[in-house]
């Protein structure tokens, strides 16, 4: 943060030092560690120092800034030391400004069965009571903000005063807080119901939405019969229409034309609807355009067609608009209308509106590359008739283009998903069948278009489509919980069934057109396995069969997708009171065949097996019981791992160690080798991650591994892990520090990361090289003491340094991290001109396990010093 503190707005020189420490900090545990901190020392503060009402309002802005900052949430009564000084605040506070804080506070903070609530209502009272306008609406905001039900015994009999006081400002908030409080009361609109019809003839706009509000949310809860209102509001409606500050009254009118739908329209006052309609569309006022057509269509279409209305026709214009706005506004106002006063769905009784060409560009928005438009535009045409759209969505699937790069064709099939959804509606069985039937019919049309070329393409060989992983796992998470569940038994009961009955299966062929086997389809195998870990204690089938469907299947999956089922089979397994044996022997075949990615996963698999103390720990550290969420608990959970699966061919001398799981410690967010850098605010934009992330060694002691994020699971399909190893993706994006909405927002997302596999890195430095360099790097390090010197931060991993430095096209030596000096970082050593020391440039690099490097340099030339800083702090 590079604000001064007379500019900052803080309240004080430690409020400014935690906001600085926060914002400056290099990871998100860091940040929390300062907010914990602070909480601390004012808890103990609490207990031994005697502060001042002012002390305490410092204090609890701090604290709810802490509250709001800090990237967990907190306990439930964290806070709760401080309660009774906000009360007192509250009730004691001097002026306006002072209470609102101790208000806020206690709303933000107090649950509902605290025993100083009883306090506080007691408070919220007294300043109801007050002759004072702003402690009245300071007391109302209060209730609005956290009403319950025991304060209304205590305030009922003062906010019925309230509505009929002076204050336009009082009368609106007493309205809205008998709305928020009927919530918890029912019958209390049904007291106030002639207080409400005066306010409807109040002469101040905001008074008038306020009771307009009132009056809809009484009808809503069938507190009050709809006749009462009806006629007050249809008055009101007439009135505004003839208004001359049609600003003034836009407002009131948007109002009232919601209200009525609410409540229903008067045929008598059609005429009118129609009049203020037409005058909207004449002045191209969108909203009311909008407010007034949906009114409209809560009319009986006879009776619209008998009166001779087509609220269609007037917005003809909009179709034709080249504004997006004006085009959603159109569609919009066509879901809400019955096709029968348009579509010429009874040509004996409402002819066709729209001419042929209004149609065609109707059907063309099913091409925009607007989702909103598209799926709008499907709404309507399925109402018309659900065979356009069924006939739409075959011919789509007929006509993908064979040549399509990952990408298009992702967006492609996306739209696809869009008309299943449709199709589908809530019908989880039925939704879950027309995707996997989609798979596997784009399955094998991949898999004819290879075995028509003289080889597979990128863009041809069956690959894992992210966004359609995500559009389903999003769609599925989003219904109710049959639906959730009847979805998620369709979609893992495709891979438990035979061979042959599987719908995720699908014969590949070679280029002489011969049959070349059968092949898992890897998007469905994707979804499979993140709904099966999710779902796999509510599904009627036994965990057994489960893992014995997975396990199948495993040969058959490019790596990326082996991955993701062996961490649903390990979260299965822990349904298990012991697995098969068969299963065992599948996943030990897998692992001697497997790259050490795989192999790792599939020995972590065997020992956990046989650990289940261990694999329950991991469950209940899990946050939710989603893939991503189980993937991140287990990469946080120590594991006592059992001895390391081999590949097939190798040695007991060669053979790589086993990989095993390290937990996210604070040791390896702050380094005590040497100060860390004080970075600048973009820090706070860096992504942070709460696992493992890649780390590139370079010692022969200590293997390269990339440990994947809970999000890193799938797509290494569309990569080149069929031919061989794939390449590492390098590089890192500039997300931000995550808060609590962040975090779960972001766990939400299964398939939005690079591939977790990567091939053996080139050996930066030979065993033999180290000790030969040991010696040279402490003299020259020593020896260009006072050189220039500088230190950064580079979001790049060792191996990728290195890279870059080589590019420079000099001599670059390396000692690896195990090595002394200096252990713990990578030492190289860059000859500048003539190999002389005195130009070469020495670096100390030491790996953060998720968020770059740390590295130091000195150097004796200044041209090279400028070249390697660029290098390094170059994205």
């Amino acid at each position: 943060m590079e604000v001064p503190f007379v500019s900052s707005g803080a309240l004080s020189r430690r409020h400014y030092k935690l906001v600085s420490e926060v914002e400056n900090a290099t990871s998100m545990q860091a940040a929390d560690q300062f907010i914990w901190a602070e909480i601390n020392n004012f808890q103990r503060r609490a207990r031994t120092a005697d502060m001042t009402l002012q002390d305490w309002k410092e204090k609890l802005i701090i604290l709810l800034y802490c509250a709001m900052t800090i990237s967990t949430a907190l306990p439930a009564q964290a806070l709760d030391f401080a309660l009774p000084h906000a009360v007192t605040l509250a009730e004691a506070g001097e002026s306006v400004s002072d209470k609102r804080i101790g208000y806020l506070f206690c709303t933000e903070t107090m649950s509902q069965d605290h025993e100083l609530r009883l306090m506080l209502v007691n408070t919220l009272r007294k300043d109801l009571q007050s002759p004072e306008v702003p402690r009245i609406c300071l007391a109302l905001d209060t209730l609005i903000g956290s009403a319950s039900t025991d304060v209304i015994p205590a305030v009922q009999t003062r906010l019925h005063d309230l509505l009929s006081h002076p204050s336009l400002h009082v009368r609106r908030r007493a309205l809205l807080t008998f709305r928020v409080l009927a919530k918890h009361d029912r019958g209390l609109l049904q007291s106030i119901c002639g207080d409400i019809s005066k306010r409807l003839h109040d002469t101040y706009p905001m008074v008038l939405n306020a009771a307009m509000a009132v009056a809809v949310a009484a009808i809503q809860n069938d507190s009050v019969d709809p006749d009462i209102f009806r006629p007050a509001i249809e008055e009101l409606l007439m009135s505004l229409a003839k208004a001359n500050d049609i600003e003034l009254a836009h407002g009131p009118l948007l109002s009232a034309t919601s209200a009525l739908r609410s409540i229903g329209l008067d045929q008598e006052n059609l005429d009118m609807v129609a009049t203020v309609f037409s005058s909207a569309v004449n002045t191209n006022d969108r909203p009311l355009v909008l407010s007034t057509f949906m009114l409209l269509c809560t009319v009986d279409p006879a009776i619209l067609l008998g009166k001779d209305l087509s609220p269609v026709r007037d917005i003809r214009d909009y179709l034709t608009s080249s504004e997006p706005n004006d085009q959603a506004l159109f569609l919009s106002c066509l879901d809400a209308v019955d096709p029968v006063l348009w579509a010429g769905t009874k040509p004996e009784t409402m002819p066709l509106v729209l001419e042929e060409w209004e149609i065609e560009r109707v059907m063309g928005f099913l091409d925009s590359f607007d989702p909103l438009v598209r799926k709008k535009t499907l709404a309507i045409l399925n109402k018309i008739d659900g065979n356009i759209v069924s006939t739409y969505y075959v011919q789509s699937v007929e006509t993908m283009p064979p040549d399509l790069p990952l990408p298009a064709r992702e967006a492609y099939v996306s739209r696809l998903l869009e008309v299943i959804e449709m199709r589908c509606d809530h019908e989880g069985e039925a939704y879950a069948h027309a995707v996997l039937d989609l798979l596997r019919k784009l399955s094998m049309f991949s898999a004819g278009v290879s075995a028509s070329t003289s080889g597979p393409s990128a863009s041809n060989k069956a690959s894992v489509l992210e966004s359609v992983v995500a559009a389903v796992l999003e769609h599925v998470r989003f219904g109710d919980a049959t639906f959730r569940v009847s979805c998620a038994t369709t979609f893992v009961a495709s891979i438990v069934g035979y061979e042959g009955e599987s719908s995720l299966m699908t014969e590949s062929k070679a280029s002489d057109g011969s049959a070349g086997g059968n092949t898992a389809e890897p998007t469905g195998m994707v979804i499979a396995a993140a709904l099966g870990t999710e779902f796999c204690g509510q599904l009627a089938m036994s965990p057994a069969s489960l893992l014995r469907g997975f396990s199948s299947r495993l040969s058959r999956c490019p790596a990326g997708v082996q991955d993701a089922c062996l961490l649903a089979m390990l979260r299965i397994s822990a349904e298990c009171e012991r697995v098969p044996p068969d299963i065992m022997q599948t996943v030990q075949e897998i692992a001697k065949r497997a790259g050490r990615h795989i192999r790792r996963r599939c020995t972590q698999f065997v020992a956990l097996s046989d650990q289940p103390a261990a694999l329950r720990d991991v469950l209940q550290r899990a946050k939710s019981q989603s893939l991503p969420d189980f993937l991140e608990a287990l990469q946080s959970t120590p594991i006592r791992e059992s001895s390391p699966i081999t590949s097939k061919g190798t040695s007991g001398d060669d053979r790589s160690p086993a990989l095993t799981e390290q937990p996210l410690s604070e040791s390896k967010l702050r380094y005590d080798a040497y100060e860390a850098p004080r970075p600048t605010a973009r820090i706070r934009t860096r992504r942070l991650s709460s696992t493992s992330s890649i780390h590139s060694g370079v010692s022969a002691d200590r293997q390269m591994s990339r440990t994947i994020s809970p999000g890193q699971l799938a797509v290494v399909g569309q990569m080149n892990e069929y031919g061989g190893a794939s390449k590492m993706n390098t590089h890192v994006g500039q997300p931000k520090i995550q808060t609590a909405v962040d975090d779960v927002a972001s766990r939400v997302d299964l398939i939005a990361f690079d591939s977790p596999f990567m091939s053996d890195p080139p050996t930066i430095a030979s065993p033999g090289a180290d000790a030969a360099h040991e010696v040279d790097f402490e003299r020259i390090w020593n020896t260009l003491e006072n050189a220039s010197s500088a230190r950064g931060w580079c979001e790049a991993g060792l191996e990728d340094i290195v890279n870059r430095l080589r590019g420079l096209e000099l001599p670059v030596q390396t000692v690896a991290e195990g090595s002394p000096p200096f252990l713990g970082e990578l030492k190289i050593i860059v000859q500048g001109a003539g190999g002389e020391p005195g130009n070469s440039a020495i670096l100390r690099v030491r790996a953060n396990d998720s968020d770059g490097c740390l590295w130091r340099m000195r150097c004796g030339d200044a041209s090279l010093q400028i070249q390697i800083k660029r290098l390094l702090t170059d994205a």
